[in-house]
């Protein structure tokens, strides 16, 4: 039986003598100088293994400063993937982000694409060799900005590569929340930029010649033309004129979803508050949905508003011509800002139809007339009468009668109340 001359190293078996192989190419292996790159690539055309080989380098070093390029080097000339991370280890980098770019502006080190800058104006560079190294950050109307830097091995460096806008600036004010501004260019360049802005925008543009047109829900967009040079800061006042008709369509769809959809009711009405405060239909539908849904504050509030704004209310109630009686009609009050009128819905009501100023409302009262039932009466100075007084019993339509009594159901009477309260909230706001 012969002697087996390789020894065991991991899977691979290693000819005995390979140590002395490397000592005999590589003289610097055994003096520690570290492998030079030639070295490296004997040691793989002799096709020692890769471990052994990835050992070697790991060991004893490199005489050699590692570069991408020595990194493809090795690798075209067969050197294994063991070799190739060993080599990559010795390699002196550091990392480097870069700061305060425009955003997508093409970033070049020593004159090589880096990549582009994100959102932030931010470029990370995880690997870069250590020494001395040129920036250079170039975007689309933005002035090149460059900058020197030195980089230490294992260094995590920030450098800020501030850059400079070669265009102008625009700004606009208008009375509204919000707008949306088409800016389409008339001169040399053709740009089209469609942007939301307020008040304080300031929006970045090419030197050039511009048409803006603003958009606001609800107003007349209206354009203007501005002409930007380098470093122009101008602004552009617009006066949008309310659209009637953008709001009666939106008033007229509310309406109509009210008691179908009450949230996308309420949505939209608060919309169209937003865009047009003055709005008196919109706070009347506002009002009357808290009425609906038994929220009386919120009823006499918007209610006050709308009336304040020019709306006229009507409330539906019933009129009595008899106490504890069931003589009773469906009756209309209509408040303004200015007057209340009573209609009586019915020919054979005494009392006729009237309008009288709202300094005319003497009281307003509410009697409990039974455990059930509750009526509010108005007295005033009646037209009819040549100003005498005169009062009239209210009850609400939710009252019914039923074998010749009057059944209140529960918040007929919370209702009235409302109905008084808005009165007198518009009478001493007058």
């Amino acid at each position: 039986m012969g002697w087996d001359t390789r020894m065991q190293v991991g899977s691979w078996k290693i000819p005995f003598f390979l140590p002395f192989i490397l000592i005999m190419l590589c003289p610097s292996f055994a003096q520690n100088a570290g492998l030079t790159i030639g070295q490296v690539e004997k040691l793989v055309q002799l096709h020692n293994p890769d471990n052994v080989i990835a050992s070697a380098v790991t060991s004893h070093g490199v005489a050699f400063v590692v570069t991408p390029q020595v990194l493809d080097t090795l690798k075209k000339a067969g050197a294994g993937d063991l070799t190739i991370a060993a080599v990559h280890a010795k390699m002196l980098v550091g990392s480097v982000t870069i700061l305060n770019t425009a955003l997508g502006s093409k970033i070049q080190v020593d004159q090589v694409d880096a990549g582009l800058s994100d959102s932030r104006g931010k470029l990370i560079i995880p690997e870069l060799l250590a020494g001395n190294h040129h920036i250079t950050a170039s975007g689309n109307g933005w002035e090149t900005a460059e900058v020197d830097f030195t980089l230490a091995s294992n260094e995590q460096k920030e450098v800020s590569v501030p850059m400079k806008w070669q265009g102008g600036y625009l700004a606009f004010v208008f009375d509204a929340p919000s707008a949306t501004a088409h800016i389409t260019g008339t001169g040399d360049r053709k740009d089209t930029k469609t942007s939301s802005v307020t008040n304080a925008s300031n929006l970045r543009l090419f030197a050039g010649s511009y048409n803006v047109t603003l958009e606001v829900p609800g107003r007349i967009a209206a354009s203007q033309s501005v002409d930007l040079g380098p470093g122009d800061h101008k602004s552009l006042k617009f006066t949008l004129v309310r659209d009637p008709a953008y709001f009666a369509a939106k008033v007229l769809e509310a309406r109509r979803l009210y008691g179908v959809d009450d949230q996308q009711a309420m949505r939209l009405t608060q919309d169209i508050l937003t865009n047009d405060p003055g709005n008196a239909e919109a706070t009347g539908l506002l009002a009357i949905h808290y009425l609906n849904t038994g929220d009386y504050n919120g009823f006499l509030r918007e209610g006050t508003t709308a009336i304040a704004k020019g709306q006229l209310f009507t409330l539906a109630v019933m009129h009595q011509h008899l106490l504890f009686k069931t003589s009773v009609h469906d009756a209309v009050l209509k408040i303004d800002s200015g007057n209340l009128s009573y209609d009586p819905m019915d020919t054979s009501c005494t009392v006729k139809a009237f309008t009288i100023p709202l300094d005319a409302i003497e009281l307003i009262k509410y009697e409990q007339k039974a455990s059930n039932f509750e009526m509010m009466t108005i007295q005033i100075k009646d037209p009819n009468k040549n100003g005498k007084t005169s009062t009239l019993s209210f009850a609400s339509r939710r009252t019914v009668v039923e074998n010749n009594r009057f059944i209140e159901p529960n918040g007929s009477a919370e209702l009235l109340h409302a109905y008084g309260s808005l009165i007198e909230q518009v009478k001493a706001a007058k």
